[in-house]
Protein backbone atom coordinates (compact mmCIF):
# COMPACT_ATOMS: atom_id res chain seq x y z
CA UNK A 1 0.00 0.00 0.00
CA UNK A 2 2.73 2.66 0.89
CA UNK A 3 3.56 2.41 -2.99
CA UNK A 4 0.41 3.33 -4.19
CA UNK A 5 -0.62 6.26 -1.40
CA UNK A 6 2.10 7.80 -0.02
CA UNK A 7 3.41 7.02 3.58
CA UNK A 8 0.76 4.56 4.20
CA UNK A 9 0.71 2.89 7.26
CA UNK A 10 -1.14 0.15 9.09
CA UNK A 11 -3.11 2.87 10.94
CA UNK A 12 -3.75 5.09 8.02
CA UNK A 13 -7.19 3.55 7.50
CA UNK A 14 -8.68 3.81 10.82
CA UNK A 15 -7.17 7.32 11.09
CA UNK A 16 -8.71 7.95 7.60
CA UNK A 17 -11.78 7.15 9.05
CA UNK A 18 -12.01 8.73 12.29
CA UNK A 19 -11.16 12.03 10.87
CA UNK A 20 -13.67 11.61 8.28
CA UNK A 21 -16.36 10.85 11.04
CA UNK A 22 -14.88 13.84 12.96
CA UNK A 23 -15.42 15.79 10.00
CA UNK A 24 -19.16 14.92 9.44
CA UNK A 25 -20.32 14.77 13.17
CA UNK A 26 -22.23 18.11 12.90
CA UNK A 27 -23.72 17.20 9.52
CA UNK A 28 -27.38 16.01 10.82
CA UNK A 29 -27.79 15.14 7.56
CA UNK A 30 -24.69 13.10 6.80
CA UNK A 31 -22.72 12.58 10.03
CA UNK A 32 -24.24 8.95 10.53
CA UNK A 33 -24.54 7.86 7.02
CA UNK A 34 -22.39 5.33 6.49
CA UNK A 35 -22.44 5.40 2.47
CA UNK A 36 -21.50 8.64 2.78
CA UNK A 37 -18.43 8.39 5.48
CA UNK A 38 -17.42 5.68 2.95
CA UNK A 39 -17.14 8.04 0.24
CA UNK A 40 -15.74 10.84 1.80
CA UNK A 41 -12.97 8.25 3.19
CA UNK A 42 -12.01 6.98 -0.11
CA UNK A 43 -11.56 10.29 -1.52
CA UNK A 44 -9.03 11.13 1.77
CA UNK A 45 -7.29 8.49 0.66
CA UNK A 46 -7.02 8.61 -2.85
CA UNK A 47 -5.34 12.58 -2.19
CA UNK A 48 -2.40 10.15 -0.90
CA UNK A 49 -2.02 8.38 -4.21
CA UNK A 50 0.79 8.95 -6.85
CA UNK A 51 -0.33 9.68 -10.34
CA UNK A 52 1.81 6.91 -11.25
CA UNK A 53 -0.28 4.40 -8.97
CA UNK A 54 -3.65 5.30 -10.18
CA UNK A 55 -2.13 4.88 -13.94
CA UNK A 56 -0.78 1.26 -13.09
CA UNK A 57 -4.18 0.48 -12.11
CA UNK A 58 -5.54 -0.54 -15.11
CA UNK A 59 -2.49 -3.50 -15.42
CA UNK A 60 -3.08 -4.85 -12.55
CA UNK A 61 -5.60 -7.34 -11.08
CA UNK A 62 -7.89 -4.32 -10.31
CA UNK A 63 -8.14 -2.51 -13.93
CA UNK A 64 -12.46 -3.15 -13.93
CA UNK A 65 -12.11 -0.33 -11.15
CA UNK A 66 -9.71 2.04 -13.48
CA UNK A 67 -12.00 4.08 -15.18
CA UNK A 68 -13.50 5.16 -11.88
CA UNK A 69 -10.70 5.24 -9.78
CA UNK A 70 -9.03 7.61 -12.14
CA UNK A 71 -11.80 9.92 -12.91
CA UNK A 72 -12.24 10.64 -9.57
CA UNK A 73 -8.85 10.97 -8.92
CA UNK A 74 -8.27 13.08 -11.73
CA UNK A 75 -11.28 15.30 -10.35
CA UNK A 76 -9.58 16.49 -7.26
CA UNK A 77 -7.35 18.33 -9.30
CA UNK A 78 -4.13 17.71 -7.64
CA UNK A 79 -1.77 18.73 -10.64
CA UNK A 80 0.17 21.34 -8.81
CA UNK A 81 0.33 23.47 -5.52
CA UNK A 82 -1.34 26.37 -7.46
CA UNK A 83 -4.40 24.15 -7.90
CA UNK A 84 -4.68 22.66 -4.55
CA UNK A 85 -4.47 26.54 -2.91
CA UNK A 86 -7.37 27.21 -5.11
CA UNK A 87 -9.23 24.79 -4.02
CA UNK A 88 -8.16 25.12 -0.28
CA UNK A 89 -9.59 28.88 -0.83
CA UNK A 90 -12.94 27.58 -1.88
CA UNK A 91 -14.19 24.58 0.23
CA UNK A 92 -11.98 25.62 3.94
CA UNK A 93 -13.19 23.12 6.69
CA UNK A 94 -14.20 24.19 10.02
CA UNK A 95 -13.17 22.12 12.66
CA UNK A 96 -13.11 22.80 16.43
CA UNK A 97 -10.43 25.14 17.24
CA UNK A 98 -8.75 24.33 14.48
CA UNK A 99 -10.66 26.51 11.57
CA UNK A 100 -8.40 29.24 12.18
CA UNK A 101 -6.02 28.56 10.16
CA UNK A 102 -6.06 25.91 7.73
CA UNK A 103 -3.88 23.33 7.55
CA UNK A 104 -2.45 20.98 5.42
CA UNK A 105 0.59 18.61 4.90
CA UNK A 106 1.49 17.96 1.71
CA UNK A 107 3.89 15.62 0.30
CA UNK A 108 5.58 15.68 -2.94
CA UNK A 109 8.10 13.74 -5.26
CA UNK A 110 9.24 17.10 -7.39
CA UNK A 111 11.85 19.59 -5.62
CA UNK A 112 11.02 21.92 -3.53
CA UNK A 113 9.99 25.83 -4.35
CA UNK A 114 12.46 28.65 -5.11
CA UNK A 115 11.74 32.20 -5.00
CA UNK A 116 11.46 32.06 -8.56
CA UNK A 117 9.12 29.64 -8.49
CA UNK A 118 6.55 31.29 -5.34
CA UNK A 119 6.64 34.53 -7.37
CA UNK A 120 5.18 32.67 -10.46
CA UNK A 121 3.16 31.11 -8.09
CA UNK A 122 1.67 34.12 -6.79
CA UNK A 123 1.03 35.65 -10.21
CA UNK A 124 -1.37 32.37 -11.05
CA UNK A 125 -3.54 32.69 -8.05
CA UNK A 126 -3.34 36.66 -8.35
CA UNK A 127 -4.89 35.58 -11.64
CA UNK A 128 -7.83 33.15 -9.84
CA UNK A 129 -8.67 35.50 -7.14
CA UNK A 130 -10.67 38.55 -7.49
CA UNK A 131 -9.22 41.83 -8.07
CA UNK A 132 -10.24 43.27 -4.20
CA UNK A 133 -7.88 40.18 -2.96
CA UNK A 134 -5.03 40.83 -1.40
CA UNK A 135 -2.33 37.51 -1.30
CA UNK A 136 0.32 37.39 0.10
CA UNK A 137 2.73 34.06 0.61
CA UNK A 138 5.58 33.35 3.39
CA UNK A 139 8.15 30.47 2.55
CA UNK A 140 10.23 28.93 5.10
CA UNK A 141 12.42 25.96 4.77
CA UNK A 142 12.54 24.09 7.89
CA UNK A 143 15.80 23.01 7.97
CA UNK A 144 17.00 26.90 7.93
CA UNK A 145 15.70 27.02 11.76
CA UNK A 146 19.16 25.42 14.13
CA UNK A 147 16.88 25.26 17.18
CA UNK A 148 13.39 24.84 18.35
CA UNK A 149 13.28 28.65 19.76
CA UNK A 150 14.26 29.90 16.41
CA UNK A 151 11.50 27.99 13.95
CA UNK A 152 8.83 28.84 17.40
CA UNK A 153 9.38 32.49 17.25
CA UNK A 154 9.54 32.83 13.65
CA UNK A 155 6.37 31.37 13.22
CA UNK A 156 4.59 33.37 16.13
CA UNK A 157 5.99 36.65 14.49
CA UNK A 158 4.32 35.57 11.38
CA UNK A 159 0.74 34.50 12.98
CA UNK A 160 0.99 37.75 14.89
CA UNK A 161 2.04 39.96 12.31
CA UNK A 162 -1.22 39.99 10.35
CA UNK A 163 -4.28 42.02 12.13
CA UNK A 164 -7.23 39.43 12.70
CA UNK A 165 -9.27 41.77 11.17
CA UNK A 166 -7.47 41.97 7.92
CA UNK A 167 -9.07 40.66 4.55
CA UNK A 168 -6.10 39.79 2.66
CA UNK A 169 -5.29 35.85 1.61
CA UNK A 170 -2.25 34.39 3.84
CA UNK A 171 -0.21 31.39 2.72
CA UNK A 172 2.79 29.97 4.67
CA UNK A 173 4.80 27.60 3.64
CA UNK A 174 7.12 25.28 5.36
CA UNK A 175 9.20 23.21 3.16
CA UNK A 176 11.48 20.22 3.93
CA UNK A 177 13.94 18.12 2.14
CA UNK A 178 14.17 14.71 2.47
CA UNK A 179 11.14 13.95 4.63
CA UNK A 180 12.28 10.32 5.47
CA UNK A 181 15.46 11.14 6.98
CA UNK A 182 13.50 14.51 8.69
CA UNK A 183 10.61 12.22 10.17
CA UNK A 184 10.84 13.27 13.38
CA UNK A 185 12.09 17.04 12.94
CA UNK A 186 8.92 17.05 10.92
CA UNK A 187 6.64 15.47 13.13
CA UNK A 188 8.34 17.52 16.14
CA UNK A 189 7.38 20.90 13.80
CA UNK A 190 3.98 20.01 13.43
CA UNK A 191 3.39 19.24 16.82
CA UNK A 192 4.70 22.53 17.99
CA UNK A 193 2.47 24.41 15.42
CA UNK A 194 -0.45 23.10 17.05
CA UNK A 195 1.04 24.43 20.40
CA UNK A 196 1.42 28.06 19.30
CA UNK A 197 -2.52 28.00 17.41
CA UNK A 198 -4.31 26.56 20.61
CA UNK A 199 -2.36 29.49 22.16
CA UNK A 200 -2.85 32.22 19.97
CA UNK A 201 -6.24 31.08 19.29
CA UNK A 202 -9.08 34.25 18.76
CA UNK A 203 -5.78 36.27 17.99
CA UNK A 204 -5.16 34.99 14.51
CA UNK A 205 -6.07 35.68 11.24
CA UNK A 206 -8.69 33.59 9.50
CA UNK A 207 -7.13 33.52 6.26
CA UNK A 208 -4.34 31.98 7.07
CA UNK A 209 -3.14 28.67 5.56
CA UNK A 210 0.14 27.14 6.52
CA UNK A 211 1.23 24.21 4.62
CA UNK A 212 3.85 21.74 5.79
CA UNK A 213 5.44 20.77 2.00
CA UNK A 214 7.60 17.68 2.40
CA UNK A 215 9.78 16.12 -0.49
CA UNK A 216 10.36 12.47 -0.47
CA UNK A 217 12.57 10.60 -2.42
CA UNK A 218 10.50 8.76 -5.43
CA UNK A 219 13.98 5.77 -5.13
CA UNK A 220 13.41 5.24 -1.20
CA UNK A 221 10.86 4.15 0.77
CA UNK A 222 10.44 3.98 4.49
CA UNK A 223 8.07 2.56 6.79
CA UNK A 224 8.09 4.99 9.26
CA UNK A 225 7.06 7.84 7.41
CA UNK A 226 3.15 8.44 7.71
CA UNK A 227 1.42 10.60 5.04
CA UNK A 228 -1.70 10.97 6.62
CA UNK A 229 -1.79 13.17 9.52
CA UNK A 230 -5.13 12.66 10.28
CA UNK A 231 -6.97 16.17 11.50
CA UNK A 232 -6.75 18.93 11.97
CA UNK A 233 -4.36 18.29 8.94
CA UNK A 234 -5.30 18.31 5.28
CA UNK A 235 -2.97 15.26 3.90
CA UNK A 236 -2.63 15.29 0.04
CA UNK A 237 0.22 14.07 -2.04
CA UNK A 238 1.04 16.40 -4.97
CA UNK A 239 3.46 14.69 -6.97
CA UNK A 240 4.98 17.76 -9.12
CA UNK A 241 4.50 21.31 -7.00
CA UNK A 242 4.66 23.36 -10.53
CA UNK A 243 2.19 23.78 -13.40
CA UNK A 244 2.59 21.54 -15.93
CA UNK A 245 4.03 23.87 -18.36
CA UNK A 246 7.55 23.72 -16.52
Amino acid sequence: ENVCFVGFQQDTLSSVVYSTKSKLRYDSINGENEDVILEQCKLDLLKLASPDAILRLSKSKFDSEFEIVSKTYFGLKLFSLADYLQQLSRNAVTVENYSIPKLSFVTTHSSLLTETDISELVDILEAYFSPEDHLNIMNLYLNQFQTEKEFLSSINDLLTSVPPDTEERNFVLIQCEDGYSNHDLISCAKFKMLEILSELKSNLNPNFHILFIVRLLSTRQDSSFSGYCGLPWDSVHIDELRPSHH
